[in-house]
């Protein structure tokens, strides 16, 4: 049959013979060449803070990259954003979510980060698609995208991911091994990471969903007219801005309407201007000015959904002034959550004791010992050096470079109890930082340019943190009314807590619960008056030993030793060997063969851990130390 069709003409092809062409391995267009392309179509259509895909119709895929180190504090960052990434709730369903790879799903993030614990850096992607609602699943994408991402690397990739749907957008994570499968560090061009992983994965998902309808794009521009962030739109016409000095609507063939509603809300923003005719302006800082707004409508969304959540009515005040080193907020923590998921920064809201709720950038800092319900203090961290920083200085330099807190003293004879007190909390800082030695004793070697580099140290440390977040109580203060041993509500009625209660609000709570705490205390008999408003120091200290008297039983049934109590002047030698947080405060283990004591914890304690001391408490709980029995006196 196949002959008589032949003959019959219905075959034409006739094959021919040739040079047999290489057999080799197919070789892909090389990335530079992919990128030299991808920067000419990007560059005839972006403007204004980001490039568009380079065709009609395509659908956009937004893509945010990091390069991750992992030497010094990086490795236990790593360990942080992945069981963030893989939290309950943030799956589909709000079900658990789950890292998968190439092949496998399930995977156990913490395992595959210790297997690739030795990288020198990780690369970190927040995929996000703008019609990624319509896939049915997001992990097909993402292993074409990653498997793209590897004839264009020309390397074999170790990946993993994890899809989030507890946004308005479904998106993706991924984290990649810095390694290549040569075992070479892999470094991807910068230009790949702004915008040829987004041309990648625009023409993937293009290819997905077919091109974008005529109706799609005008309901999306639609949607985006009354927005108080960039836009899409925002972008051309600040681009049209740049090219022309103005804007001319006709000279937008597409899309005209929508363009010119939206320069009538930018307008009434105070945005936009109407020249005449067809002719529009946009304010040099467009962009600027309207990311701003953006960020402000986010903290008071996250302000609202906080409060809300704790189910009170507040005021909100999330504007902060300058930095002010006496000004802190103290309340109750709210919430502490992720500004951004890709440089680990997050913020906390704090239901302020004056009435209102407060929000706070924490930064790249990780309050682990933090929850929700916690009295806490937060405050500014400092810029750069302190004016006691100077004074430290000021010091050490009629010394020949060497401080001390008595020669400060004698420098500075008029300065109260108060004054010493900070002094003494900012050499521990100071100390800490590596910005002082400490030689012998309370004898600290302070360097000539010890102020040009506090300065330095802190104005890095507040870019990276730009508050400071302190617990208060290991309790909330409800459950104070009727706790033993000292507590915040104590310090408080005792007047030596800072705080400022309002009338209302957190204030007006505290006041109550304050209130219950004296009769409770009145009950117990520690208290006379049934009358009394306050406690006397002599209550509070009463209290303080009370506490101190219910951890040390703790303890002893813990660690299976004798308590031994100190009286008042009397020493006990011994190992510092650690800390004791309990309710009831914290506090230092000293610790002698079968036996320990428990002294009241103070910071300028812990560069003793693990030292022999010999330790002595007064009356007032106060404690001094000497090292051994060859070292003088130390406070």
């Amino acid at each position: 049959m196949v002959q008589a069709m032949s003959d019959a003409g219905d075959f034409d092809f006739q094959p021919r013979l040739g040079r047999i062409r290489s057999q080799g391995r197919f070789k892909p267009k090389g990335i530079q060449s992919f990128l030299k392309g991808a920067r000419k179509k990007s560059g005839k259509i972006g403007s204004g803070g980001g490039r568009s895909v380079a065709f009609a119709g395509a659908r956009r895929v937004m893509i945010k990259a990091r390069v991750h180190r992992l030497s010094g504090g990086g490795g236990g960052a790593q360990r942080a954003h992945i069981s963030y990434l893989e939290r309950d709730g943030a799956g589909k369903d709000r079900e658990p979510a789950e890292f998968y790879d190439e092949l496998s799903e399930g995977i156990d993030g913490q395992k595959w980060l210790k297997d690739h614990g030795d990288d020198r850096h990780h690369f970190r992607f927040i995929v996000s698609s703008e019609d990624g609602e319509k896939l049915e699943e997001l992990k097909p994408f993402v292993r074409d995208l990653v498997s793209q991402m590897e004839i264009d690397l020309e390397t074999k990739l170790d990946w993993i991911a994890v899809d989030h749907h507890n946004t308005e957008h479904p998106h993706t994570h991924i984290v990649m091994s810095g390694k290549r499968d040569d075992g070479k560090d892999l470094v991807i061009p910068k230009d790949y990471l702004s915008y040829g992983m987004r041309e990648r994965g625009s023409a993937l998902l293009t290819r997905e969903l077919g091109l974008q309808t005529s109706s799609e794009l005008s309901a999306k521009l639609d949607a985006e007219i009354s927005h108080r962030k960039v836009t899409r739109m925002d972008r051309v016409l600040m681009r049209e801005m740049h090219r022309n000095g103005a804007i001319d609507l006709p000279n937008l063939k597409r899309n005209r309407d929508y363009y010119q509603a939206r320069l009538k809300v930018l307008k009434e923003l105070g945005l936009a201007q109407h020249q005449s005719g067809s002719i529009w302006s946009v304010d040099d800082q467009l962009g600027v000015t309207l990311n701003t707004l953006d960020k402000s409508d986010t903290i008071a969304r996250r302000i609202e959904d906080a409060v809300r959540a704790a189910g009170v009515e507040r005021v909100s005040a999330h504007a902060q002034g300058e930095y002010d080193h006496g000004n802190a907020v103290r309340g109750r923590l709210l919430k502490v959550g992720y500004d951004n998921e890709l440089l680990d920064r997050r913020y906390a809201v704090v239901d302020g004791l004056d009435g209102r709720a407060h929000y706070f950038d924490l930064g790249v800092s990780n309050p682990k010992d933090l929850t929700v319900g916690d009295m806490v203090v937060i405050k500014a961290r400092s810029p750069g050096a302190l004016n006691l920083d100077q004074h430290i200085a000021d010091v050490a330099a009629k010394y020949c470079g060497v401080y001390s807190l008595d020669r400060h003293k004698a420098f500075k004879p008029d300065a109260g109890l108060r004054y010493f007190s900070m002094i003494e909390n900012r050499l521990g800082a100071l100390e800490r930082a590596g910005l002082i030695e400490r030689f012998h004793g309370d004898a600290f070697s302070v360097a000539p340019d010890f102020v040009r580099r506090a300065d330095r140290h802190f104005a890095k440390a507040a870019k990276r943190s730009p508050n400071i977040v302190r617990k208060l109580e290991h309790r909330a203060f409800e459950q104070q009314v009727r706790a033993f041993g000292e507590t915040w509500l104590d310090q408080q009625l005792a007047g030596v807590a800072e705080e400022k209660l309002a009338e209302a609000g957190l204030g007006g709570d505290v006041r109550a619960a304050m209130g219950k705490r004296l009769k409770v205390l009145v009950d117990r008999g520690l208290i006379k008056d049934r009358n009394a408003q306050s406690l006397s120091a002599a209550q509070l200290k009463s209290l303080q030993q009370e506490g101190l008297t219910y951890a040390s039983l703790d303890y002893a049934k813990q660690s299976g030793k004798a308590h031994r109590m100190l009286e008042p002047g009397e020493p006990i030698e011994g190992t510092l060997s650690g800390t004791l947080k309990t309710p009831h405060g914290k506090y230092g283990i000293v610790e002698r063969g079968r036996e320990f004591a428990l002294v009241p914890w103070k910071p300028s304690l812990e560069r003793l851990r693990g030292r022999q001391i010999e330790i002595s408490m007064s009356r007032s709980l106060d404690i001094s130390w000497t090292l051994g029995r060859s070292r003088g006196l130390s406070r």
